[in-house]
Protein backbone atom coordinates (compact mmCIF):
# COMPACT_ATOMS: atom_id res chain seq x y z
CA UNK A 1 0.00 0.00 0.00
CA UNK A 2 0.85 3.70 -0.43
CA UNK A 3 2.27 5.48 2.64
CA UNK A 4 0.30 8.36 3.39
CA UNK A 5 -1.75 10.15 6.15
CA UNK A 6 -4.79 7.75 5.98
CA UNK A 7 -5.68 4.66 7.52
CA UNK A 8 -7.08 1.45 5.42
CA UNK A 9 -10.08 -0.52 5.87
CA UNK A 10 -11.00 -3.74 4.69
CA UNK A 11 -14.21 -5.60 4.06
CA UNK A 12 -13.56 -7.84 7.36
CA UNK A 13 -13.06 -4.57 9.03
CA UNK A 14 -9.41 -4.91 9.56
CA UNK A 15 -7.82 -1.42 9.77
CA UNK A 16 -4.28 -1.23 8.40
CA UNK A 17 -1.75 1.72 9.16
CA UNK A 18 0.10 3.49 6.58
CA UNK A 19 2.35 1.28 4.12
CA UNK A 20 1.48 -1.73 5.44
CA UNK A 21 2.14 -4.48 2.72
CA UNK A 22 -0.91 -6.94 2.11
CA UNK A 23 -1.05 -10.10 0.96
CA UNK A 24 -5.20 -11.20 0.05
CA UNK A 25 -5.69 -9.71 -2.85
CA UNK A 26 -9.19 -10.98 -3.02
CA UNK A 27 -10.54 -8.84 -0.39
CA UNK A 28 -11.20 -4.86 -1.08
CA UNK A 29 -9.82 -2.02 0.80
CA UNK A 30 -10.85 1.81 1.43
CA UNK A 31 -8.90 4.45 2.11
CA UNK A 32 -10.09 6.25 5.65
CA UNK A 33 -10.30 9.73 4.60
CA UNK A 34 -11.96 12.37 6.60
CA UNK A 35 -13.96 15.17 5.00
CA UNK A 36 -16.46 17.58 6.24
CA UNK A 37 -19.37 18.71 4.17
CA UNK A 38 -19.20 22.67 2.97
CA UNK A 39 -21.87 25.40 2.04
CA UNK A 40 -20.18 24.78 -1.36
CA UNK A 41 -21.00 20.69 -1.45
CA UNK A 42 -24.67 20.85 -0.77
CA UNK A 43 -28.07 22.22 -1.63
CA UNK A 44 -29.86 23.02 1.40
CA UNK A 45 -33.93 23.90 0.63
CA UNK A 46 -35.59 24.12 4.19
CA UNK A 47 -33.37 22.93 6.48
CA UNK A 48 -33.21 19.50 4.34
CA UNK A 49 -30.39 18.25 2.00
CA UNK A 50 -31.47 17.80 -1.60
CA UNK A 51 -28.33 17.25 -3.26
CA UNK A 52 -24.85 16.87 -2.51
CA UNK A 53 -21.73 17.54 -5.14
CA UNK A 54 -18.99 16.39 -3.35
CA UNK A 55 -16.69 13.98 -5.06
CA UNK A 56 -15.94 11.67 -2.20
CA UNK A 57 -12.72 11.66 -2.36
CA UNK A 58 -13.16 11.76 1.73
CA UNK A 59 -14.99 8.58 2.48
CA UNK A 60 -15.79 9.34 6.42
CA UNK A 61 -17.76 12.17 6.10
CA UNK A 62 -19.40 14.56 8.35
CA UNK A 63 -22.34 16.32 8.29
CA UNK A 64 -22.55 20.01 9.96
CA UNK A 65 -25.95 20.10 12.17
CA UNK A 66 -25.69 24.08 10.15
CA UNK A 67 -25.18 24.60 6.51
CA UNK A 68 -26.14 27.08 4.31
CA UNK A 69 -26.90 29.04 7.22
CA UNK A 70 -29.83 26.88 7.98
CA UNK A 71 -30.32 24.12 10.74
CA UNK A 72 -30.19 20.59 9.26
CA UNK A 73 -33.27 18.68 9.52
CA UNK A 74 -33.62 16.33 7.07
CA UNK A 75 -31.82 14.58 4.62
CA UNK A 76 -33.13 14.23 0.63
CA UNK A 77 -33.96 11.44 -1.61
CA UNK A 78 -31.14 9.30 -2.78
CA UNK A 79 -28.55 11.90 -0.85
CA UNK A 80 -25.89 9.26 -0.86
CA UNK A 81 -26.90 6.51 -2.70
CA UNK A 82 -24.29 4.36 -4.95
CA UNK A 83 -21.34 6.19 -3.63
CA UNK A 84 -18.41 4.63 -1.55
CA UNK A 85 -18.29 5.99 2.12
CA UNK A 86 -16.87 4.13 4.94
CA UNK A 87 -18.59 6.35 7.50
CA UNK A 88 -21.02 8.81 8.20
CA UNK A 89 -20.46 11.69 11.17
CA UNK A 90 -24.07 13.05 12.36
CA UNK A 91 -22.71 13.91 15.88
CA UNK A 92 -24.09 17.54 15.64
CA UNK A 93 -26.89 17.44 13.58
CA UNK A 94 -29.53 17.19 16.51
CA UNK A 95 -32.37 18.43 14.98
CA UNK A 96 -32.27 15.71 12.15
CA UNK A 97 -35.94 14.39 12.24
CA UNK A 98 -35.94 12.66 8.44
CA UNK A 99 -33.80 10.61 6.56
CA UNK A 100 -35.40 9.86 3.29
CA UNK A 101 -35.91 6.87 0.70
CA UNK A 102 -33.09 5.56 -0.48
CA UNK A 103 -30.47 8.29 1.17
CA UNK A 104 -27.83 5.87 1.82
CA UNK A 105 -28.72 2.80 -0.24
CA UNK A 106 -25.71 1.15 -1.68
CA UNK A 107 -23.28 2.72 -0.27
CA UNK A 108 -20.93 -0.07 0.24
CA UNK A 109 -18.37 -0.44 3.03
CA UNK A 110 -20.22 1.73 5.42
CA UNK A 111 -20.41 -1.19 8.24
CA UNK A 112 -21.67 0.57 11.12
CA UNK A 113 -23.95 3.92 11.59
CA UNK A 114 -24.17 5.75 14.61
CA UNK A 115 -27.82 7.06 15.88
CA UNK A 116 -26.33 8.04 19.11
CA UNK A 117 -27.20 11.56 18.32
CA UNK A 118 -30.11 11.56 16.57
CA UNK A 119 -32.66 11.76 19.52
CA UNK A 120 -35.23 13.99 17.07
CA UNK A 121 -35.28 11.10 14.46
CA UNK A 122 -38.55 10.56 13.49
CA UNK A 123 -38.92 8.97 9.65
CA UNK A 124 -36.49 6.59 8.05
CA UNK A 125 -37.87 6.50 4.69
CA UNK A 126 -38.09 3.37 2.02
CA UNK A 127 -34.13 1.40 1.31
CA UNK A 128 -32.91 4.18 3.25
CA UNK A 129 -30.21 2.37 4.87
CA UNK A 130 -30.47 -0.87 1.76
CA UNK A 131 -27.39 -2.57 0.79
CA UNK A 132 -24.89 -0.82 2.85
CA UNK A 133 -22.91 -3.56 4.75
CA UNK A 134 -23.76 -2.84 8.05
CA UNK A 135 -23.03 -4.55 10.60
CA UNK A 136 -24.57 -3.20 13.83
CA UNK A 137 -27.11 -0.82 14.64
CA UNK A 138 -28.28 0.73 17.66
CA UNK A 139 -31.90 2.66 17.91
CA UNK A 140 -31.98 3.36 21.62
CA UNK A 141 -31.67 6.87 21.34
CA UNK A 142 -33.67 7.53 18.56
CA UNK A 143 -37.09 7.71 20.97
CA UNK A 144 -38.98 10.12 18.62
CA UNK A 145 -38.98 7.82 16.06
CA UNK A 146 -42.43 6.62 14.60
CA UNK A 147 -42.14 4.85 11.15
CA UNK A 148 -39.11 2.94 9.25
CA UNK A 149 -40.20 2.67 5.97
CA UNK A 150 -40.40 -0.70 3.74
CA UNK A 151 -36.42 -2.61 3.24
CA UNK A 152 -35.33 0.47 5.00
CA UNK A 153 -32.48 -1.64 6.20
CA UNK A 154 -32.59 -4.45 3.70
CA UNK A 155 -29.85 -7.05 3.01
CA UNK A 156 -27.15 -5.56 5.67
CA UNK A 157 -25.22 -7.69 7.68
CA UNK A 158 -26.29 -7.24 11.51
CA UNK A 159 -27.86 -9.91 13.88
CA UNK A 160 -30.33 -8.46 15.58
CA UNK A 161 -32.34 -5.28 16.18
CA UNK A 162 -33.56 -3.85 19.83
CA UNK A 163 -36.25 -1.16 19.17
CA UNK A 164 -37.22 -1.21 22.96
CA UNK A 165 -36.53 2.54 23.19
CA UNK A 166 -38.69 3.79 20.36
CA UNK A 167 -41.48 4.11 22.27
CA UNK A 168 -43.30 6.59 19.75
CA UNK A 169 -42.92 3.91 17.08
CA UNK A 170 -45.98 3.44 15.37
CA UNK A 171 -44.96 1.53 11.24
CA UNK A 172 -42.15 -0.78 10.52
CA UNK A 173 -42.66 -1.45 6.40
CA UNK A 174 -42.29 -4.62 4.97
CA UNK A 175 -38.65 -6.01 3.90
CA UNK A 176 -37.75 -3.29 6.83
CA UNK A 177 -34.69 -5.59 7.77
CA UNK A 178 -34.69 -8.61 5.77
CA UNK A 179 -31.52 -9.74 5.47
CA UNK A 180 -31.67 -13.20 3.88
CA UNK A 181 -32.08 -14.57 7.27
CA UNK A 182 -28.73 -13.66 9.39
CA UNK A 183 -31.11 -11.49 11.25
CA UNK A 184 -31.89 -14.01 14.40
CA UNK A 185 -34.51 -11.75 15.61
CA UNK A 186 -36.71 -7.86 16.08
CA UNK A 187 -37.66 -6.96 19.43
CA UNK A 188 -41.31 -4.84 19.33
CA UNK A 189 -41.08 -1.71 21.55
CA UNK A 190 -44.25 -0.87 24.21
CA UNK A 191 -45.51 2.56 22.02
CA UNK A 192 -46.12 5.31 24.23
CA UNK A 193 -48.13 7.65 22.21
CA UNK A 194 -49.61 11.42 24.03
CA UNK A 195 -53.15 10.36 23.97
CA UNK A 196 -53.25 7.10 23.02
CA UNK A 197 -53.90 3.72 24.39
CA UNK A 198 -51.37 0.95 22.88
CA UNK A 199 -52.95 -2.44 22.16
CA UNK A 200 -50.57 -4.54 20.41
CA UNK A 201 -48.71 -4.96 16.97
CA UNK A 202 -50.33 -6.12 14.10
CA UNK A 203 -48.48 -7.13 10.50
CA UNK A 204 -50.36 -7.09 7.16
CA UNK A 205 -51.54 -10.69 7.80
CA UNK A 206 -53.90 -9.56 10.73
CA UNK A 207 -51.28 -11.39 12.59
CA UNK A 208 -51.00 -10.02 16.54
CA UNK A 209 -47.97 -9.58 18.74
CA UNK A 210 -46.94 -7.87 22.17
CA UNK A 211 -44.50 -6.30 23.27
CA UNK A 212 -40.94 -7.45 23.53
CA UNK A 213 -42.33 -10.16 21.29
CA UNK A 214 -38.77 -11.90 18.87
CA UNK A 215 -39.74 -11.44 15.56
CA UNK A 216 -38.29 -13.68 13.15
CA UNK A 217 -39.82 -13.12 9.99
CA UNK A 218 -39.00 -9.81 8.73
CA UNK A 219 -40.95 -9.88 5.40
CA UNK A 220 -43.95 -8.78 6.92
CA UNK A 221 -44.90 -5.33 7.81
CA UNK A 222 -45.73 -4.40 11.56
CA UNK A 223 -48.67 -1.44 12.77
CA UNK A 224 -49.05 -0.57 16.42
CA UNK A 225 -53.07 -0.48 17.04
CA UNK A 226 -53.72 2.46 19.26
CA UNK A 227 -57.23 3.38 21.08
CA UNK A 228 -57.11 7.44 21.02
CA UNK A 229 -57.78 8.32 25.06
CA UNK A 230 -60.78 10.79 25.87
CA UNK A 231 -59.33 13.07 28.97
CA UNK A 232 -61.49 14.89 31.82
CA UNK A 233 -59.92 18.24 32.30
CA UNK A 234 -60.64 19.84 35.73
CA UNK A 235 -59.61 23.64 36.79
CA UNK A 236 -58.99 25.11 40.00
CA UNK A 237 -58.80 28.93 40.16
CA UNK A 238 -57.71 30.65 43.01
CA UNK A 239 -55.89 33.67 43.84
CA UNK A 240 -53.31 31.51 45.82
CA UNK A 241 -55.43 31.05 48.96
CA UNK A 242 -59.46 31.59 48.40
CA UNK A 243 -60.96 30.39 45.39
CA UNK A 244 -62.53 32.50 42.35
CA UNK A 245 -65.90 32.31 41.16
CA UNK A 246 -67.01 33.62 37.94
CA UNK A 247 -63.43 33.42 36.43
CA UNK A 248 -63.24 32.10 32.54
CA UNK A 249 -60.94 29.13 31.48
CA UNK A 250 -60.85 28.94 27.63
CA UNK A 251 -59.80 25.65 26.30
CA UNK A 252 -58.35 25.47 22.93
CA UNK A 253 -60.79 23.98 21.07
CA UNK A 254 -63.26 23.38 23.89
CA UNK A 255 -64.47 27.11 24.58
CA UNK A 256 -65.26 28.94 27.55
CA UNK A 257 -66.19 27.66 30.74
CA UNK A 258 -67.10 29.39 34.27
CA UNK A 259 -66.24 28.64 37.11
CA UNK A 260 -68.41 27.88 40.02
CA UNK A 261 -68.28 28.89 43.37
CA UNK A 262 -65.93 26.64 44.43
CA UNK A 263 -63.62 28.19 41.49
CA UNK A 264 -64.04 24.80 39.83
CA UNK A 265 -64.92 23.90 36.09
CA UNK A 266 -64.83 20.66 33.90
CA UNK A 267 -64.03 19.67 30.53
CA UNK A 268 -64.82 16.37 29.21
CA UNK A 269 -63.99 13.96 26.52
CA UNK A 270 -61.01 16.38 25.54
CA UNK A 271 -58.34 14.58 23.40
CA UNK A 272 -54.90 15.31 24.18
CA UNK A 273 -52.92 13.98 21.29
CA UNK A 274 -50.67 17.39 21.23
CA UNK A 275 -50.52 20.13 23.94
CA UNK A 276 -54.01 22.22 24.39
CA UNK A 277 -53.35 26.26 25.61
CA UNK A 278 -55.47 27.36 28.12
CA UNK A 279 -56.38 30.86 28.99
CA UNK A 280 -57.94 31.98 32.38
CA UNK A 281 -59.41 35.23 32.95
CA UNK A 282 -61.09 37.01 36.07
CA UNK A 283 -62.32 40.71 37.18
CA UNK A 284 -59.65 42.05 38.44
CA UNK A 285 -56.96 39.43 38.08
CA UNK A 286 -53.98 39.19 35.71
CA UNK A 287 -54.73 36.95 32.95
CA UNK A 288 -52.88 33.14 32.99
CA UNK A 289 -52.24 31.12 30.35
CA UNK A 290 -50.61 27.49 30.25
CA UNK A 291 -50.77 24.15 28.31
CA UNK A 292 -52.09 20.73 29.12
CA UNK A 293 -50.47 17.18 27.86
CA UNK A 294 -51.58 13.96 27.97
CA UNK A 295 -48.16 13.25 30.47
CA UNK A 296 -50.08 15.15 33.68
CA UNK A 297 -52.83 12.43 33.19
CA UNK A 298 -53.44 9.68 36.03
CA UNK A 299 -54.45 6.20 34.74
CA UNK A 300 -58.06 7.23 34.54
CA UNK A 301 -57.63 10.19 31.67
CA UNK A 302 -58.02 12.64 34.05
CA UNK A 303 -56.08 15.88 34.58
CA UNK A 304 -56.53 18.21 37.86
CA UNK A 305 -54.75 21.66 36.70
CA UNK A 306 -54.69 24.34 39.55
CA UNK A 307 -54.14 27.98 38.80
CA UNK A 308 -53.48 30.69 41.21
CA UNK A 309 -55.01 34.23 40.15
CA UNK A 310 -52.63 37.62 40.84
CA UNK A 311 -54.52 40.72 41.49
CA UNK A 312 -54.03 43.11 38.47
CA UNK A 313 -53.43 46.37 40.40
CA UNK A 314 -54.49 48.39 36.90
CA UNK A 315 -57.78 47.76 37.46
CA UNK A 316 -60.66 50.10 39.53
CA UNK A 317 -57.94 52.63 39.09
CA UNK A 318 -59.55 55.86 39.50
CA UNK A 319 -58.70 59.73 39.70
CA UNK A 320 -59.95 59.70 42.90
CA UNK A 321 -57.97 56.82 44.02
CA UNK A 322 -54.52 58.57 42.52
CA UNK A 323 -55.28 61.76 44.01
CA UNK A 324 -55.42 60.22 47.28
CA UNK A 325 -51.29 60.24 47.19
CA UNK A 326 -48.42 62.28 46.88
CA UNK A 327 -45.63 61.11 45.67
CA UNK A 328 -42.39 63.16 44.92
CA UNK A 329 -39.95 63.81 43.30
CA UNK A 330 -41.45 62.55 39.94
CA UNK A 331 -39.86 60.84 38.42
CA UNK A 332 -37.32 59.89 40.84
CA UNK A 333 -33.71 58.68 40.89
CA UNK A 334 -32.90 57.15 44.24
CA UNK A 335 -35.92 57.97 46.40
CA UNK A 336 -39.67 58.45 46.28
CA UNK A 337 -41.67 60.66 49.24
CA UNK A 338 -44.85 59.81 49.99
CA UNK A 339 -47.24 61.66 51.75
CA UNK A 340 -51.23 60.79 52.62
CA UNK A 341 -50.54 57.44 54.13
CA UNK A 342 -48.89 55.38 56.80
CA UNK A 343 -49.48 51.97 55.42
CA UNK A 344 -47.38 49.76 53.55
CA UNK A 345 -46.26 51.00 50.37
CA UNK A 346 -46.16 48.14 47.21
CA UNK A 347 -44.39 49.07 44.14
CA UNK A 348 -45.25 47.24 41.24
CA UNK A 349 -43.62 46.72 37.74
CA UNK A 350 -46.08 46.56 34.69
CA UNK A 351 -46.32 43.23 34.25
CA UNK A 352 -48.09 43.27 37.94
CA UNK A 353 -45.19 42.06 40.05
CA UNK A 354 -44.50 43.32 43.24
CA UNK A 355 -40.57 44.75 43.08
CA UNK A 356 -40.41 46.53 46.57
CA UNK A 357 -42.47 47.10 49.51
CA UNK A 358 -41.85 49.46 52.61
CA UNK A 359 -43.73 50.28 55.90
CA UNK A 360 -44.41 54.16 55.74
CA UNK A 361 -45.28 54.57 59.25
CA UNK A 362 -41.69 53.67 59.63
CA UNK A 363 -40.04 55.48 56.73
CA UNK A 364 -42.60 57.77 54.46
CA UNK A 365 -38.90 57.44 52.03
CA UNK A 366 -39.02 54.78 49.66
CA UNK A 367 -35.07 53.73 48.17
CA UNK A 368 -35.45 53.03 44.63
CA UNK A 369 -32.00 53.02 43.82
CA UNK A 370 -31.93 49.41 42.71
CA UNK A 371 -34.71 49.24 40.25
CA UNK A 372 -34.06 49.24 36.56
CA UNK A 373 -35.25 52.71 35.01
CA UNK A 374 -38.74 52.55 33.68
CA UNK A 375 -42.47 53.19 34.73
CA UNK A 376 -43.92 51.54 38.17
CA UNK A 377 -47.03 51.98 40.30
CA UNK A 378 -46.93 52.50 43.74
CA UNK A 379 -49.98 51.38 45.51
CA UNK A 380 -51.11 52.08 49.52
CA UNK A 381 -54.23 51.55 50.98
CA UNK A 382 -56.29 51.12 47.84
CA UNK A 383 -54.44 53.83 46.13
CA UNK A 384 -52.40 54.15 43.24
CA UNK A 385 -49.68 56.54 41.36
CA UNK A 386 -47.54 56.00 38.20
CA UNK A 387 -43.93 56.45 39.23
CA UNK A 388 -41.17 56.79 36.67
CA UNK A 389 -37.42 55.85 37.89
CA UNK A 390 -34.71 57.25 35.86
Amino acid sequence: MEDNAYKWRDLDSTIYSNGTSISDLSNAYIVLVPYTLTNDDVEVVDGVIVSCDYNYAGTQIMISGELDGQTIVGLGESLFSDQVIASIDLSTCTSLATIGKKTFYNVGQMFDFDFSALASLNFIGDYAFGYSDISSIDLSACTELDSIGEYAFFYNEFSEIDLSNCSNLIKIGAYAFYNDNSLAYLTLPNVDVDGYTFEYWVDNYGGVYDVGIFISDNTKSLDALLSLNYYELSFTVTDGSNAIAGATVSLDGYGDATTDAAGKVMFSNVILTSALAYDVTGTGYVNTTGTITASLANESFQVSESVSLSENIFSGISDADIETLTVYPNPATTTLNVSGSKGIAYLYNLTGTIVLSQDLSQSTSVNISGLSNGMYLLKVDGGVIKVVKK
